[in-house]
This record gives structure tokens, sequence and C-alpha cells, in this order.
């Protein structure tokens, strides 16, 4: 019993001296709309930052200069996950709600829909380099590799 209340009241201690002792917050905050519930985040080239805005089944974007944001519903059903700024520097987001990968392409302000062959993929996770965007489906236990320039998507 003596033990179960004296780690509490030495963890408390300990972090009120390091409160006390820590340097101040470097961290800049920008306001997101009510509701976003933003999950990942990726900052691009032209020094904008796209977020998956869950609650919303949207991608987000702010532009740190401003503050400004803009969404784009990605769909009925949609559920973003992760997002990436893809070597065609579009937004590629992870999207379970509708079992898939959507590309956004800022220029064009265009969003394809590329649905997975899988159902409840719950796909994720996502990187990117020159020529192909790989994804995780943690659902089925399969990475996924896509080549937007062939269209080829292989698992493995």
């Amino acid at each position: 019993m003596l033990m179960s209340g004296l780690v509490p009241a030495l963890v408390g201690a300990m972090l009120a001296i390091g409160s006390a002792q820590a340097q101040p917050s470097s961290f800049e905050t920008f306001t997101v709309p009510t509701g976003s519930v933003p999950h990942d985040v990726a900052p691009a080239p032209d020094g904008t930052v796209w977020y998956t805005a869950q609650a919303k089944g949207a991608v987000g974007r702010l532009d740190p200069r401003g503050g400004k944001t803009n969404w784009v519903p990605l769909g009925e059903g949609s559920a973003p996950h992760g997002v990436i700024i893809g070597p065609d520097r579009a937004a590629w987001v992870t999207d379970g709600g509708q079992n898939a990968l959507v590309r956004f392409d800022p220029r064009t302000e265009r969003f394809e829909v590329l649905t997975l062959s899988r159902p409840h993929a719950n796909v994720r996770q996502m990187m990117g380099r020159p020529g192909e965007v790989w994804l995780s489906e943690s659902g089925t236990d399969h990475l996924l590799r896509y080549r937007p320039r062939t269209a080829d998507a292989r698992s493995n």
C-alpha cells in the first residue's frame, strides 16, 4: 500500500522539477476547423501542409504562412488515415472507409479513388519514392506497391 502511493508522489515530484527547469516551448500551433480530428500530416515542397481530417472524411491543406486551411471531401463513407506527398507532388491518402488509395492533384483540383481489390484491407500507412507509392493493408497482411505511370499494382 505504501509503495502504491509513493510511486505516484515521486513521479509527480520529478515532473514538477523537470517542468520548472524546462525551456520555453518551440512549437507553433495552427488551428484547423473544429471537428477535423487531424491524423497524419505531410509537408509539401510549396510550404503548405496536408493533413487527413478523419472525422470529416476529407483531406485538409494548411498554409502556415497565413494559417488558412481548406478541405477536399473524399466521398461518402470516407475515413482517411495516412497522407503523403507523392513523387508527382499530389496528395496521396489512405482511406479505410472507402477501402481505397485516393490521389488528389492540387493543380487540377481533381481526385482519383483507386479501390483496393481485397475487402476490409484496413489500409493505413504509405510511403512514396520516384515512380511508386507503397502502402500496407493491415487487415489482410499485405503490402501493396502502386506505380502511377503504369497503373500497375502488385501485392507481396
